[in-house]
Formats: C-alpha cells, structure tokens, sequence
C-alpha cells in the first residue's frame, strides 16, 4: 500500500509539472521517439509476447522529447497491459496523413473499450478495470502532455473484444525531410 501511494504520489507531481516545468522543445524524429519508449517498456512486452511493428510516415516531432515519449510509454504500456488473452497479441504504432494534419497512432488486437465508457478514459483516476494494475494517471497525463504541445488525443474502439486505437495529434508535427545525402 506504501509503494502504491507512494507512486501515486509521485504521478500526481509529474502531472502537476507538466506546461509548468518543460525541456526545452526540440525537433525529434517519430522513429527515435517511439523506440524510447518501446526501450521503457521492454519487460513488458517481451514477457507478454507482444508482436510490435512501427510504420507510417517518417515523421518529425516538435516538442519536449521527454515528455513525447511520456506520451508513447503510457499508450504502448496500456495496450500492452490490456491485450487480455490474444494467442497472437500485436501493437502497432505509426503515424499518418488526416485532415490536413498528421495523425500519430498506437493501436492493438487487446479487449477493446466498451463506446459507452470511451469519453471517460482520459479523466484522472479513471480506471474501467477497477482490477487492472496502475493508479488511472497514465492517460491524464498523455492527454496534457498532448494538449500542452498544442494537440488533442482520442480513442476509437468498436467495442469489447475489438482492440483499441489511441490516436493524438501535436502542433508542428511534419514529414521528415529525406535526407540530403542519400538523394540522388
């Protein structure tokens, strides 16, 4: 009980921080930003036998890297925590072209979100598996990390048993340039 509130304790702080205590912003590519958070989250994955694949577009970030992959750790920890009894559990993360913008995504084949509850994962504390390891702070804090760098974060599930897609999108987000030396 000390450890879990202990932890509890230090999520609220971080959140706290977060618009008020930030790094400087930088340009950093998906890619990196993605396998840093994929290395946080190791243990995990590689214990639950989690297939990951990284695709989509070679994209640019424009922020606080630390908190960008704050970001990616809470939805490839939560998606891995949920995969439920998949034989064959995967995560996908990538990013993609939508509305204008670009669309970064991590989704999974775990047991989805029933529509009814899906407005409430983002509120503090909220947790729908009241059973589920975690304090309910992870998505809080994505949705400030993600608001806070000028975008929005939302999820999409066609129900129980369907898997999920988280989806955010960040102000300043582009396509990386190819880089000039590889073109001909």
């Amino acid at each position: 009980a000390a450890d879990k509130m202990s932890r509890l304790l230090d999520e609220l702080l971080e959140l706290s921080r977060v618009g008020r205590k930030m790094n400087p912003f930088v340009d950093a590519p998906l890619e990196a930003i993605v396998q840093e958070a994929l290395d946080l989250v190791a243990g995990r994955i590689a214990a639950r036998g989690v297939t990951v694949r990284v695709t989509g577009e070679p994209v640019l970030l424009h922020g606080d890297r630390r908190r960008l992959v704050e970001v990616f750790q809470n939805l490839v920890d939560n998606a891995v925590k949920f995969l439920g009894d998949q034989p064959a559990p995967w995560v996908e993360i990538g990013a993609e072209p939508a509305g204008g913008e670009m669309v970064m995504y991590v989704r999974d084949n775990g047991i989805g979100i029933d529509p009814r509850h899906q407005h409430k994962l983002f509120g503090l504390f909220e947790k729908l598996n009241s059973g589920a390891e975690g304090t309910g702070i992870g998505l809080a804090l994505a949705r400030r990390i993600v608001e806070v760098h000028g975008g929005r974060i939302w999820v999409e599930s066609a129900g129980l048993g369907q898997g999920a897609t988280f989806r955010f999108t960040l102000a300043q987000t582009k396509r990386q340039p190819a880089d000039k030396e590889n073109v001909p």
